[in-house]
């Protein structure tokens, strides 16, 4: 009987301790691979890490030599416009504009046209503002001829009858939108200078219009507006010394 209950006792020891052993191997087990993942883990971490690191000093690199490059090229920019500024300087001191170019188209035609260089040099040298004129202006009026005012009273003379000077405007309209015989003051009148010898000198434009005529060594400054009378256009005349 005592036998039996040792040998029980024995075997339920055994039991205990192989249960134990079984289960401490296994949380070894468990352990170790804990270990061993987190060793792998880390592993793979640091090598991602290392690659993340080389590409962020790629890309570093890259921006510091587009940083430089900008820099080229803001300062290669900064030349271009610099040079820029400096032809247009010298274009603007080296090419006429304004009044320089038209004396300057106007001179290439009177030239083409056969007028003697001396002629156009000895003009312009005595040219000035200050002009010696008459000082007594010759007002005259007439009838602007339209299209349905043509003839009779159309035009007046000055320079003892070396310029006739007549004029061209658009019917005026009456209350009722009917075109009338007058001319319209309010729109564009065509005022033309016939001279002695067929030459002719127009100017087109709304009033008041001015021009200058020159018939030898006179120059005549003329002025047209809108006479008191409807349909009547008022030239004054002066006389000045030319050149």
């Amino acid at each position: 009987m005592s036998l039996g209950l040792h040998e029980g006792r024995r075997r339920r020891q055994q039991r205990f301790w192989w249960g134990l052993v079984k289960w401490s191997l296994g949380f070894a087990l468990i352990v170790a691979l804990g270990t061993y993942s987190y060793f792998i883990g880390n592993q793979l971490s640091q090598s991602k890490v290392s690659d993340l690191q080389l590409e962020i000093d790629d890309l570093s690199g890259k921006l510091d030599q587009i940083g430089e490059e900008k820099n080229i090229l803001g300062k290669k920019l900064e030349a271009a416009l610099a040079t820029a500024r400096d032809w247009e300087d010298r274009y603007k001191k080296d090419v006429p504009s304004g009044p320089i170019t038209e004396f300057i188209t106007l001179t290439e035609q009177k030239l083409k046209a056969g007028i003697d260089p001396q002629r156009l040099r000895f003009l312009i040298s005595s040219a000035a503002n200050k002009r010696e004129c008459d000082g007594e202006p010759v007002s005259r009026r007439f009838l602007v001829s339209t299209a349905l005012q043509q003839g009779g009273n159309d035009s007046v003379t000055f320079a003892n009858n070396a310029i006739t000077v007549t004029a061209n405007g658009n019917s005026a309209r009456d209350e009722e939108g009917n075109l009338e015989a007058r001319f319209d003051p309010f729109q564009p009148v065509t005022v033309t200078f016939a001279h002695l010898g067929g030459d002719k000198t127009e100017i087109s434009g709304p009033l008041p219009l001015h021009q200058s005529v020159v018939l030898g060594d006179s120059e005549y400054r003329f002025s047209a507006s809108p006479a008191a009378t409807n349909g009547f256009l008022n030239v004054t005349g002066e006389r000045c010394a030319y050149p």
